[in-house]
């Protein structure tokens, strides 16, 4: 079975997205069963004995309310004594302890075994009868305990405490899943625990030394009962959308599957599976980060951008008309075709961050640097045209490179559509908020996309309650502007009235025409970024209005208050959930992720040709052979014909 997931953050509710595929099955959210199939590559001590590590979480000490004892039951625990452990967690054994069940009696011998150091071997251990002794045969400890009558309570007939082989720090039972149980509470407050904290942790309380693969499995069950197990995240998606409906009605959720057939390998549930996290930020009127959307799809290509775009577009209302939108990303080919079927009428622009890693790496050098940020954020065509002839006098073919690879729409500011009024050119806001939610982007599906709509609503709230205290008329961000554009604006001067709010203003041996009626400038900053330039602000000040009284709309204090008014509505735990009657459970994607560490993602580089005078040039760095004791080349292409390139 296929499905998508989309929801989405707006100016209205949130919006997720998920694409993969999975294959209906009935959904059993039993904790046993998960880490039954977590611990399945490690071959633990006995595994039928094993209990329910949800039981094991308070060390063996169990409430015994629900116990129903007849008369000859009390006469047994009058003789004997219920065990109970001690409060510096030390284990101790004697005749007579009487323990609720077989579970919680092996449990205890396995603190017990691992604190003294004892490997047991069996001679019983059946239904109604367990006895062990050391596995050393010149070695006297025994134990014998049986069954009472109730067939569930189990109690220490004979004891034999005369161990006396060898301490050592490596034990057969301190396994994955005791050592889960051990620091279920510590790894609670500490999800960052790392093996070394979790060797010196044991090593203090039991005195048992565990190896690294160890930690790990038992790090992996203990995310498994925190987090969720990651086929569970799937299974949920469904009616998580529901109640995300129910209680968020003004937020738009969507999602899609395809029956693929049954069918499927089971060890594939051992494994995360693949995918990715696709984000789509705006920034407010405080220049903030606002999360217009968000998701999780297997892969980036066309259809899934195609997916996300759509649902971002239907919640915006931007199917029709998308016009009044910019959209900042990266080269991706799937970005570029998603957008052309989507919205093809928005303006599209390309991070200048990425578009200079390409560039750069046919002409590197902080020449080159210099010159193409000049170009790339000038607000006026005749700036632009100085630092291109600039480059282009240095190198031609790296002024045709930046002329023809891509429009000067794309990262070029005096080229903006000035009716949009941003002049932003790099997404680096979105990188950062992807270093905000990193740590949640290793969870489960849908414990991930709890928390990045927690983070989000809690960034809401705080936002707005900060707004509150301020007392302007625009946000403190638009305030430290315009004090900078007010200090800049001195450094004009020769200033000539035209009436009608236009104004000549002259800035070292350049006249630029202003018209405050038409937020208008020579210098197209003004008109670009909404943000009045210093020769603006030099003709305000003259006519003793506040710069203040000519901003837009979007930086007023009470517009940003508006944006963040709104509430993303708590969601209850899914046991509170109930189920819903024509949902399907999903399973996991056939697409896992591979074993070992993952590839790191590079910077996708256009594969551009070589410039002639690049290609003709062969990279010899410092070698030196071993034979001529010349440099260029080494022995083992020594005395080889070269062109007159010194290339074989």
């Amino acid at each position: 079975m296929e499905y998508s997931c989309l929801s989405f953050l707006g100016l209205d509710g949130i919006l997720l997205v998920e694409k993969t595929r999975g294959e209906v099955d009935v959904f059993d959210s039993d904790i046993k069963e998960n880490l039954g199939q977590a611990s399945d590559e490690e071959s633990d001590h006995d595994d039928s004995e094993d209990s329910d590590f949800r039981e094991w979480q308070s060390d063996g000490s169990q409430e015994f309310d629900c116990l129903s004892l007849d008369e000859d039951d009390n006469l047994v625990f009058r003789q004997g004594r219920l065990w109970s452990r001690h409060r510096d967690g030390n284990v101790s054994l004697a005749v007579g302890d009487i323990f609720t069940s077989k579970e919680e009696f092996l449990n205890v011998m396995k603190d017990y075994c691992v604190q003294r150091g004892i490997s047991l071997r069996k001679i019983k251990n059946t239904k109604s009868r367990y006895t062990q002794r050391c596995i050393n045969n010149d070695c006297s400890f025994k134990i014998h305990a049986t069954v009472l009558v109730n067939k569930c309570t189990w109690m220490i007939r004979s004891l034999n405490e005369g161990h006396k082989c060898p301490n050592t720090q490596f034990n057969k039972y301190a396994s994955s899943r005791w050592v889960a149980t051990k620091l279920l509470d510590e790894f609670k407050d500490n999800p960052n625990m790392d093996k070394g904290i979790m060797q010196k942790t044991l090593m203090r309380r039991f005195g048992v030394a565990v190896p690294d693969y160890t930690c790990w499995r038992a790090r992996k069950l203990m995310k498994n009962v925190v987090e969720g197990r990651h086929d569970e995240g799937y299974k949920v998606l469904p009616n998580y959308m529901r109640v995300f409906k129910e209680k968020n009605p003004d937020s738009l959720c969507f999602i899609n599957w395809k029956d693929e057939g049954p069918g499927r390998n089971p060890s594939f549930k051992r494994w995360p599976y693949k995918g990715i996290l696709i984000t789509a930020m705006g920034l407010d009127g405080n220049n903030g980060q606002y999360p217009l959307t968000y998701g999780v799809a297997p892969r980036e290509d066309e259809e899934e951008w195609s997916f996300f775009l759509h649902g971002s577009a239907t919640a915006l209302d931007a199917r029709e008309d998308s016009s009044k939108y910019v959209i900042i990303s990266d080269r991706h080919k799937g970005i570029i075709k998603a957008l052309k079927n989507v919205m093809s009428q928005v303006a599209r622009r390309i991070c200048v961050l990425y578009f200079y890693k390409n560039f750069a790496s046919l002409y590197p050098g902080a020449w080159f640097h210099c010159f193409f940020y000049i170009a790339a954020n000038a607000y006026s065509k005749f700036v632009f045209k100085k630092a291109m002839d600039k480059i282009k006098d240095k190198d031609i073919y790296a002024f045709h490179w930046l002329r023809d690879n891509e429009p000067l729409e794309h990262w070029a500011r005096f080229k903006f559509d000035q009716t949009l009024k941003v002049n932003d050119n790099t997404n680096n806001f979105v990188e950062s908020f992807n270093n905000v939610i990193v740590k949640h982007r290793g969870k489960p599906t849908y414990t991930m996309l709890e928390e990045i709509r927690k983070l989000i609503g809690a960034r809401f709230d705080k936002r707005f309650q900060i707004s509150a205290d301020w007392d302007g008329k625009v946000t403190p961000f638009m305030e430290k502007k315009l004090k900078k554009v007010e200090l800049e604006s001195r450094n004009c001067y020769n200033l000539v009235p035209a009436r009608r709010g236009e104004f000549d203003v002259r800035e070292g041996s350049i006249n630029f025409t202003v018209k405050l009626a038409y937020h208008y400038c020579d210098y197209q900053r003004w008109q670009v970024s909404a943000i009045s330039c210093k020769h603006a602000a030099r003709c305000i000040l003259s006519l003793n209005h506040k710069l203040d009284d000519y901003y837009c709309q979007w930086f007023n204090v009470e517009s940003y208050r508006k944006l963040y008014d709104g509430i993303i509505h708590p969601i209850p735990d899914s046991c509170f959930w109930g189920r819903g009657s024509e949902l399907p459970t999903l399973d996991p994607p056939f697409e896992l992720r591979e074993r070992g560490r993952p590839e790191k993602h590079k910077t996708r580089e256009s594969r551009l040709p070589i410039p002639p005078q690049l290609s003709t040039i062969q990279l010899s760095g410092t070698k030196r052979c071993k034979k001529c004791k010349q440099l260029g080349h080494n022995s083992l292409t020594c005395g080889q014909p070269r062109d007159e390139y010194d290339r074989l």
